[in-house]
This record gives structure tokens, sequence and C-alpha cells, in this order.
């Protein structure tokens, strides 16, 4: 493998000269880490927003397997009770089941609900958005 030293001062005075510039982007807010959802009887839950890729491991408790649109509007794309003892089989599940789906987002909540409490939530959030309830 050959390998060319270049002087630091012929470096630096050619920078910026050899490249196209990047391409402007609009800015995009990163996602909020805190939203509100409605389940039955108008009663709002509070859920924590991971990525996809920095989700943490997941005790046990309900994850909205969401698609964030580029114009900023979320679509639950399906309701995992994840009861797996092991967190990290839980995010397994979480990653591979939303990667699947096209989804980039996790909101998580209800993991201080007990099973049936848990059962019920996921049950009222699949029903209320219309999304597909994963057990």
């Amino acid at each position: 493998m050959a390998a060319r030293v270049i002087p630091l001062r012929h470096a630096s005075a050619t920078r910026g000269r050899t490249c196209d510039p990047a391409p402007q982007t609009r800015y995009q807010a990163p996602p909020s880490r805190l939203h509100f959802w409605r389940v039955e009887r108008q009663q709002h839950m509070l859920a924590s927003v991971f990525g996809l890729l920095e989700c943490p491991t997941l005790p046990a408790s309900v994850a909205l397997l969401v698609a964030r649109r580029p114009h900023g509007r979320r679509e639950v794309l399906a309701v995992l009770n994840l009861a797996a003892e092991h967190p990290m089989a839980n995010l397994a599940q979480v990653r591979h089941r939303c990667a699947s789906l096209g989804g980039n987002e996790v909101h998580v909540l209800g993991a201080h609900l007990d099973v049936i409490a848990r059962d019920a939530l996921a049950r009222d959030l699949a029903r209320v958005n219309g999304a597909e309830l994963v057990h």
C-alpha cells in the first residue's frame, strides 16, 4: 500500500477547493423525548420517546412502534406488550419488529403497571390508534 506525505500548509490551503459544497438541507428539530398518547375514556398516558437505534433495554412494558413522517406526524404501526423477563430480549423484539414495519421511533409506557393493567393499556392503545396488537 502506497502513501504520500502532504505538508500541512498545503493541505489547509487546498481544503474546500477540491470538493463540492454539501447540499443545503432544511433544519429538522429532533423529536421530543416525551409524548402524550390518548387512550380510552379520554385519558392520556405519558410515553418516553426513543429513536429506534438509541432505544435502551426495556423492562416489561408497552411499546408503540411509530413511524415519524417528514412533516412531523406520528403513525402507530404496532403496539407491543413486552413481557419477557430479560430486558435485552424485549429490546431485540422491539428493534426487529419496528425495523420490519418501517418505523423509526419507539414510545415506551406502562413499565410501572402490573401484567393485567399493561394488557388492558396495550389493547386500548391498539384500538384507539388502529394499530396491530402484538403479544
